[in-house]
């Protein structure tokens, strides 16, 4: 292989820092372009090693040239983001569905880049976020209920109605109404073998007490 003075290498690291392409390169200074692609990396990888109190002049500039891109493509961006919030083409998308949009951003940027961003007001994603945990407690509530009264339910042979669930849940520390018992029911198909008998005591008379289990179905 072919070796080459630092001095050549210099040569080509600066003719790069002055924006020369490496084909340009390797057509002026008389290497293949292989080699200068090479140089170039090298050069690069060796940039990671160092602070900048250690770099000398000619890797500042190489910095330098790099700012200026990164402050080119920031631009860019920028531009493309007033042109989409100049146009109001975010307007045409639902609130609700710019709120379920923002709320994965949540963990990773501030509420108010957020709002900027989906352009909604500050106050209508805290409300939405309230909103949702709330919702999900209840549905962790509801999951649970849900489970003790299946499992209530099954344990009885099927036989047993929603009151006596309500108290069979109650003795278990489970406070509920029967209505959200017979719901919740009704949405899971569980439906007793056989109308439930009374679970109130016989009067004097011997009459029932006007008082019945719902049944869920007959």
């Amino acid at each position: 292989m072919k070796s080459y003075s630092e001095e050549r290498k210099f040569e080509v690291l600066q003719k790069y820092l002055c924006g020369y392409t490496p084909q340009r390169i390797a057509d002026e200074v008389g290497i293949h372009r292989t080699t200068v692609y090479r140089w170039i990396a090298d050069w690069k990888e060796n940039l990671k090693s160092h602070t900048l109190a250690e770099l000398p002049i000619q890797d500042m500039g190489a910095i330098l040239t790099h700012i200026a891109e990164l402050e080119k493509l920031v631009n860019e961006q920028n531009q493309t983001i007033s042109i989409i919030h100049e146009s109001h083409i975010l307007q045409s998308v639902p609130l609700k569905h710019r709120l379920d949009m923002a709320m994965q951003y949540l963990n990773t940027c501030s509420a108010k880049q957020i709002c900027r961003t989906f352009e909604m007001r500050l106050s209508s994603l805290y409300y939405h976020i309230g909103a949702t945990q709330k919702e999900t407690r209840y549905q962790q509530k509801e999951n649970l209920l849900r489970f003790e009264i299946t499992r209530a339910f099954e344990d009885s042979g099927r036989r047993f109605g929603a009151e006596r669930i309500r108290l069979q849940l109650r003795n278990h520390g489970i406070r509920t109404s029967k209505k959200r018992i017979i719901r919740l029911m009704k949405q899971m198909g569980l439906y007793n073998k056989s109308p439930e008998q009374s679970y109130y005591p016989m009067s004097d008379t011997g009459d029932l007490k006007d008082v019945q289990d719902v049944q869920i179905l007959q």
